[in-house]
């Protein structure tokens, strides 16, 4: 199905004590305690300065120190043979999506990451401590998110097994933390202006509209069940499923530690908090100068897709050729060579990234994950899906049509543009039962006269 649409986005910049017969008994134990409490309060005194956590150095709400765990060695696994691993990782989160299972892998800087073929999907009895593997599947995929960290898709399975995964030739790992998909905070990013944007599921909001933002707060910290252990902040605004923070100065101030360590979520007021597996990401340009007046790409587009890789080719060359200068892939679990497609692409000269993007339904927090990521770079941010092609008049680029727009509105005052919208046709299925081998535009023809809502 060929469909025409966009909407542009722009964005502008126990016990008592002993008593002592002698009184050369009491005499010394005071100077003892004297001396102990001199030492602990030195010692107190200087690790607050030396993280930086007083509450008069800062306006944030704290309660009490946040400290970052020093980092340990990983998990030991545990091996159904004799032979101890010879290269270990941890499950580091699991999630349960409704029909399949995401597994986060953690490894070691300096271990070589394991393959598909490497790996298995291992189901454990979970009233059962032996590590003899009730099931054992294929991974639906294995995608390397950044240097020593991987997302495993493994298939659901049956119910009331403890899902992790295990090597082939060496043994089974520990399974992680498990979550639900249905309430959780799964991605935070840290803005340009060092406020903290976090993407949740299951707050239930009103869709379309703003919500009272004073009702919530984010949290900062490893373990959320302990609220005196974590760092509080206000919640700047909040909408559907995309909630803005106040980020502490020691967040910002700590940003190699934060990002493996310190986890954020979002707390109801009266109520508990979302489980947590968002873990914050920091922009490339977060916290430095403003972004710059002319941007390096005038247009740029935005997609989410899965399982598109036989469209995608043709639609980035036809959106080069009306102007398009880069494109963000959103890969929304796909299992064909969408990755394959877009890394030709790439080798071809064009500025084209994919981006992994495991979340269910989440078009609207994926759109505005890859806004944060792009409004440095580009002028103006199109989302359209793979199937959708922007139409123009002859002889002109896509530039040039924003242009002559955003002049003639500019022209009636002082007025600033956040978003364009065009018409969107459909000009599926045109009578065909099959996809058309010569391609989405050559092979759909037929349009509706009506335009789609969009």
């Amino acid at each position: 199905m060929r469909k025409f649409l966009v909407v542009l986005n722009w964005f502008p910049k126990g016990r008592k004590s002993m008593r002592f017969r002698s009184r050369n008994y009491i005499n010394s134990w005071g100077k003892f305690f004297w001396f102990a409490a001199f030492i602990v309060s030195t010692f107190v005194l200087f690790n607050g300065f030396s993280y930086s956590n007083f509450r008069f150095l800062f306006g944030e709400r704290f309660e009490p120190v946040l400290k970052f765990a020093r980092k340990t060695p990983t998990a030991n696994a545990i091996v159904s043979g004799e032979h101890p691993v010879t290269q270990i990782l941890s499950v580091r989160e699991t999630v349960l999506l409704p029909d399949q299972v995401i597994l986060f892998l953690k490894y070691p800087r300096s271990a070589r990451l394991f393959t598909k073929e490497e790996l298995d999907c291992v189901y454990l009895s979970v009233h059962n401590t032996s590590p003899v593997p009730r099931l054992k599947q294929s991974p639906a995929r294995v995608d390397t998110e950044q240097l020593g960290e991987q997302i495993v898709r493994c298939p659901s399975g049956p119910r009331g097994l403890l899902i992790t995964v295990g090597s082939k030739s060496n043994g089974v790992f520990p399974a992680g933390p498990t979550h639900y998909w249905d309430s959780l905070a799964y991605e935070a990013l840290v803005d340009n202006d060092n406020t903290t944007v976090v993407f949740v599921k299951g707050l239930n909001l009103r869709p379309e509209r703003v919500s009272n933002a004073s009702r919530f707060e984010c949290v900062y910290g490893e373990d959320f069940s302990r609220l005196k252990l974590v760092l509080r902040s206000e919640v700047l605004s909040i909408a559907q499923e995309i909630v803005r923070c106040r980020t502490p100065l020691i967040v910002l101030n700590s940003q190699k530690k934060v990002n493996s360590s310190v986890k954020v979520s979002v707390r109801i007021k009266g109520g508990g908090t979302l489980p947590s597996i968002a873990r914050l990401g920091f922009l490339s340009d977060s916290g430095r100068d403003p972004l710059p007046t002319r941007k390096p790409h005038e247009t740029c587009i935005c997609t989410m897709a899965r399982n598109q890789a036989r469209f995608l080719k043709e639609w980035v060359i036809y959106h080069a050729l009306i102007g398009v200068q880069r494109w963000y892939i959103y890969d929304n679990n796909s299992d064909d060579d969408t990755d394959q497609v877009i890394e030709s692409l790439f080798n071809a000269g064009y500025n084209i990234s994919r981006h992994i993007w495991p979340w269910i339904k989440t078009q609207e927090g994926g759109f505005s994950h890859c806004a944060l990521r792009a409004k440095g770079s580009c002028e103006w941010i199109g989302f359209i899906d793979v199937d959708e092609f922007l139409h123009l008049p002859t002889g002109l680029f896509l530039h040039d049509v924003i242009s002559n727009l955003t002049s003639t509105i500019t022209s009636f005052g002082n007025i600033s543009i956040g978003e364009l919208r065009v018409s969107c046709y459909s000009f599926g299925p045109s009578g065909l039962k099959q996809i058309p081998k010569q391609g989405v535009m050559v092979g759909y023809t037929c349009r509706l006269a009506v335009p789609e809502r969009h």
